[in-house]
């Protein structure tokens, strides 16, 4: 009899074992699905990684250049685009490790290198970074765009200029764009108050040699501006390769392409240059004006450097004029001297009736030189004096007289006789002065230097009431001894070199002021102009005056190579017109003034323009700019060229790589905008 537990047999059956297969399979394909898939991401995040690497630090090496540089050294290609797939640069650097970029002694930067960004199309495209080294600084512009259309058609700088000195390197290599745009010059003028924005550079243009059209167009308002907030005011303008800085106003009449012109405006308050500055009142977008420009030129109208110099002239602010201007002009004319002054007295001092009657006074007039001097403001070539009788009675003077002082350090009474000139009153000897009156003579011909001192010596008269100049005391230091009496019954001469000194008076009697004509001539020498140019040709020289019949302005001219001007030429008398014999770098001009033969009237010095062909080139465009509640934002144009103030980079890498189904495009990209930095000149 059979035992039914042991009936059955363990294993799988067939279909169990194909399940079983099945599943395996299906486990064993997800698995290996599954490792592909990560394998194939891992891949993606490597090449995601090297891209996005690759554009940050080319981007990095991008900014670093583009910020040591200026923008007046950076071409770009292909010329005259709107986006560019190349740019060159200078590039300084920190030669010593002192952490300073080098500059030479008058300040310029030293441009070390060129360098040079460009796309090499290849298999595949490469971004390369050309570097010359050392700069080759002889390079014209020209010369400069050429070895940039060299190294981005031959993908090196061997063949191009400087290439001896040429290296490239490669910062990527990928399927790639890249794109270079200029940034525009647009300047917000809003303010809640009038006020300057002083020295704005507004961005960098080629400036053509000859004449150039500025156009400064109103593209929109701030939104705190005022209704009609789209005006445009101009303090000075700077559009020079030598840097010179122009009147704004002075470059009216301007083209202006609405209804309403920029016109020359006063403003005597917060120091505008010239007390003027131009301005356009326009209402709306686009209602611009444009200016032109001449490139290179001197345009000195407010004579305002402090490296001027000036001998017997000054500047002033001439409100007589219309319209009222900054000019050069003589100085003199005026009163040189006072008692009061002399003294700090503003009264006299209570002197007895007829105290001077019969005597011979000398009064010393103390200049620069003297100790306790410095009175004399004024220097002429022509003098007179004006004398003062007290309240007490009048004062007659028979005879009067001047002449420099014997010893221009210590006061006294001694003169130089051959320096001495006699006064005359209407042209006699002498002259009753009323009480409390005053008398002026007439003009001698004696030149007054404010750095010597003076002797007044005049006789008075001998009659009751004659006797009674005015005094007054000296307070300022009562131990100086200013005037000198002796009686006429002495048999001392007016006239005589010398004098007895034992008589004298802590006060000035009867002199009460000094006046000067204008002197012969005066100087007024320009500061040292930098043409920039090695060999300058003087176009034109023009220059605007005001001269009275006899009086005269002469104009000279000098240059040298060095700029301290220790090589100059001669001074070479110039009139208006090209200027010959003026062709070095340096260059200076000074104007003789020259007064009518009164010696009472001068002319003035409006202005000097100088012009030369400046070369074409990079500049910076700028100025000192009006800013207001009613001032606009504006866009400036120069010959339909906006102005470069920076760069904008859009980079944008890709690569092909497989994908989970078939290919995939990965990419990285960055866009910045980049400001050169470099404030040092160059």
């Amino acid at each position: 009899m059979s035992d039914s537990r042991h009936s059955s047999r363990a294993g799988f059956t067939i279909m169990e074992m194909s399940v079983a297969s099945i599943l395996l399979i299906v486990a064993v394909t997800m698995g290996l699905v599954g490792l592909v898939y990560v394998l194939r991401s891992v891949h993606q995040n490597q090449v995601q990684n090297e891209l996005d690497n690759d554009v940050q630090i080319a981007m990095e090496n991008i900014k670093v250049d583009v910020r040591l540089t200026t923008l007046k050294t950076m071409f770009f290609y292909p010329p005259n685009d709107a986006t560019y797939v190349a740019m060159s640069m200078a590039r300084a650097n920190d030669d010593d490790g002192d952490g300073a970029l080098e500059v030479d002694a008058d300040g310029h930067m030293i441009w070390d290198e060129t360098v040079i960004y460009h796309r090499w199309t290849g298999e595949p495209a490469q971004l390369r970074r050309t570097v010359f080294s050392p700069r080759l600084t002889t390079m014209t512009d020209a010369q400069r765009i050429l070895q940039l259309r060299s190294v981005v058609t031959e993908g090196h700088g061997r063949n191009a200029a400087n290439g001896n000195n040429a290296k490239t390197e490669v910062l990527f290599q990928n399927l790639f764009d890249w794109s270079i745009t200029p940034r525009g010059a647009i300047y917000d003028g809003y303010a809640a108050q009038l006020r300057r924005d002083k020295e704005v550079v507004l961005g960098s243009v080629v400036l053509k040699t000859g004449a150039n059209q500025v156009k400064f167009d109103p593209i929109g308002k701030n939104s705190s501006a005022s209704e009609d907030g789209y005006r445009i005011g101009l303090d000075t303008l700077i559009a020079s390769p030598s840097y010179v800085r122009r009147e704004a106003e002075r470059l009216l009449p301007a083209y202006a392409y609405v209804e309403v012109a920029p016109v020359d405006r006063e403003n005597l308050g917060g120091s505008w240059s010239g007390n003027r500055y131009l301005v356009q009142a326009g209402d709306d977008l686009h209602e611009g004006f444009t200016v032109e420009v001449y490139n290179d030129m001197i345009d000195d109208a407010t004579f305002s450097s402090d490296q001027a110099e000036f001998e017997g002239t000054t500047v002033l602010y001439d409100d007589t004029l219309s319209p009222a201007e900054t000019v050069v002009t003589l100085e003199g004319a005026g009163e040189s001297w006072t008692a009061g002054n002399q003294t700090a007295a503003g009264t006299g001092t209570v002197m007895p009736t007829d105290f001077a009657t019969g005597t011979i006074m000398r009064v010393v007039l103390r200049g620069k030189e003297m100790i306790s001097g410095g009175w004399l403001f004024l220097e002429g070539a022509q003098c007179r004096v004006t004398f003062r009788a007290s309240a007490l009675g009048g004062l007659r003077i028979n005879a009067a007289y001047i002449a420099e002082a014997a010893d221009d350090f210590t006061p006294g009474p001694d003169v130089n006789v051959s320096s001495a000139h006699q006064f005359t009153f209407g042209g006699n000897s002498g002259v009753l002065i009323p009480a409390s009156g005053t008398a002026a003579s007439d003009y001698a011909a004696l030149n007054i230097d404010e750095d010597k001192s003076y002797v007044v010596a005049y006789q008075v008269g001998s009659g009751a009431g004659e006797g009674n100049p005015f005094v007054w005391p000296e307070l300022d230091d009562p131990t100086m001894r200013s005037s000198y009496m002796v009686s006429q019954a002495s048999g001392i001469a007016v006239t005589n070199a010398t004098w007895p000194s034992n008589d004298y008076h802590t006060a000035v009697i009867g002199v009460d002021t000094l006046e000067t004509t204008f002197p012969a001539a005066g100087y007024y020498i320009s500061p040292i102009h930098d043409t920039r140019l090695d060999a300058p040709s003087i176009a034109e020289t023009t220059w605007s005056t005001d001269v009275p019949s006899g009086a005269q302005v002469l104009m000279r001219f000098r240059s040298g190579a060095s700029n301290d001007m220790s090589d100059a030429t001669g001074w070479t008398n110039v009139t208006p017109g090209a200027v010959t014999g003026v062709a070095k770098r340096y260059l200076q001009y000074a104007a003789e003034l020259r007064p009518d033969p009164t010696y009472l009237r001068a002319p003035i010095l409006k202005s000097v323009q100088v012009k030369w062909p400046g070369p074409t080139t990079f500049v910076d465009i700028g100025g000192t700019i009006a800013q207001g509640p009613d001032f606009g934002i504006f866009e400036v144009e120069v010959n339909g060229q906006r102005p470069k103030s920076g760069v904008y980079v859009e980079l944008d890498i890709y690569q092909d790589t497989l994908g989970f189904v078939g290919e995939k495009r990965m990419r990285s990209g960055l866009a910045t905008e980049i400001t050169p930095r470099n404030s040092a000149k160059d």
